[in-house]
């Protein structure tokens, strides 16, 4: 079983992966489970992922020095329906908060994986809202730290 953290613990360890992958997680999820079926609301939940996923390779790629900004900018306009003022309010966004836009990927990800191993532990006693409310129990804290309270660390 895992014990719970005080508030204090939590907030000093918690990880914007967590939250942000949340975010992303939840909007693929409703899509999949039918919650927006309008063919355009499917169609805005793919392009949220994407949106995600490119201002992650951008975040990557300004980080790294693959991109100056004003190619940043041109990457977001050329491959995202953004014009460039937003482009621009992205890039300097990113450039304020190294990492997270990666970190919401790598967040999504993870929980993904994490839903995936804790359906095969758990076999025909997985339940998806169980697991939604285990995952919501942690706060912030990275998947990671997740996996190891709901014993798949191993």
């Amino acid at each position: 079983t895992r014990v719970r953290l005080p508030g204090l613990v939590r907030r000093h360890i918690a990880a914007s992966s967590a939250p942000l992958g949340w975010a992303l997680y939840m909007v693929e999820w409703m899509a999949a489970e039918g919650y927006a079926p309008a063919p355009e609301l499917q169609l805005a939940a793919r392009v949220h992922l994407l949106r995600a996923a490119h201002l992650a390779l951008t975040d990557v790629g300004l980080h790294t020095k693959q991109f100056t900004a004003e190619e940043a900018v041109g990457h977001l306009v050329t491959r995202l329906p953004i014009d460039r003022g937003v482009a621009t309010a992205e890039v300097r966004r990113i450039a304020c908060r190294p990492l997270e836009a990666t970190a919401a990927m790598l967040g999504r990800r993870e929980l993904m994986r994490l839903r995936a191993d804790c359906r095969t532990q758990r076999g025909a006693g997985f339940s998806l809202p169980v697991f939604h409310q285990e995952v919501l129990s942690y706060g912030g804290l990275p998947v990671p730290l997740m996996r190891w309270g709901m014993g798949l660390d191993g």
